[in-house]
């Protein structure tokens, strides 16, 4: 019944059987995760309409009182909706991302040593009342960062959640797109994450590994993590590092992996 769902065309299933061949995801898991995220973005579609009917919180009245292009309030209401609204409904919580600690390694076998150097885009926001915000970008991510923050808040998530609940305003804001092989794109990404606005990045519709990683980064400053979440790279890959319990995890963006929210451990600690 997943199939006759309106949003779910041709054309959107092509794309996301394309994405897991690009990955190397095998037949059958590809198929075990298209299953899954049928019943995942049939479920969203009714998480988003409750929401837009509720209204909680004015949250949607404050996306849609902002100077935006619809497309971009649709997709502000989407990630309230499925990524911090949900916490608050324990029968929603079971289509939320599942955390996952993976018995081994899957992709590096010891933490990489690079990281990047403080700039403007690992600092934490200074409290300001959104009335001076003159930019509704600006604006819409603010009051993206303090509904994450009373969520949070409210439902005293651990980190594990938290981190979780980072990775899905990323994973469901912007759209995958395929990365382009000439380097200069990959540092003008690099340059657009250490030098722009975060609001201007929330609002691409697409965009690549450092785009995703750069969002989860942002919010999970903000709820917390500090020094102990880490944007970085192996090669043209872009992912972030989280530290919990004293111990370091590797976290990759994308929404490839289904709606579950998968930690890769270290062999070794940094």
């Amino acid at each position: 019944r997943y199939l006759k769902q309106e949003h779910l065309t041709l054309a959107s299933d092509n794309i996301y059987f394309k994405n897991l061949i690009f990955y190397k995801v095998p037949l059958a898991e590809a198929l075990a995760r298209y299953r899954g995220r049928l019943i995942y973005d049939a479920w969203s579609i009714g998480k988003i309409k409750r929401t837009e009917e509720e209204n909680p919180d004015n949250m949607v009245s404050h996306f849609q009182d902002l100077d935006l292009k619809q497309t971009y309030r649709d997709r502000l209401v989407r990630v309230y909706s499925l990524c911090i609204d949900a916490y608050k409904d324990p029968e929603d919580r079971q289509f939320m991302r599942k955390v996952e600690v993976a018995d081994k390694t899957t992709m590096f076998t010891n933490p990489p040593k690079k990281r990047l150097p403080k700039g403007r885009g690992h600092s934490v926001l200074e409290p300001m009342p959104l009335d001076s915000v003159s930019d509704p970008r600006e604006k819409a991510f603010r009051l993206m960062i303090n509904a994450s923050k009373q969520v949070s808040s409210q439902m005293d998530l651990d980190d594990w959640n938290k981190a979780c609940l980072a990775k899905c305003v990323a994973d469901e804001m912007i759209e995958f797109k395929e990365p382009s092989k000439h380097p200069l794109t990959t540092i003008r990404s690099l340059w657009n994450y250490m030098l722009g606005s975060r609001a201007i990045s929330l609002s691409h519709k697409a965009g690549v590994c450092i785009d995703y990683a750069g969002i989860t980064k942002s919010f999970a400053l903000e709820l917390g993590f500090g020094d102990r979440v880490r944007l970085t790279h192996e090669g043209q890959h872009w992912y972030n590092q989280f530290q919990i319990d004293g111990k370091w995890y590797h976290l990759h963006p994308l929404r490839k992996f289904g709606k579950d929210c998968v930690f890769m451990p270290y062999e070794s600690s940094i």
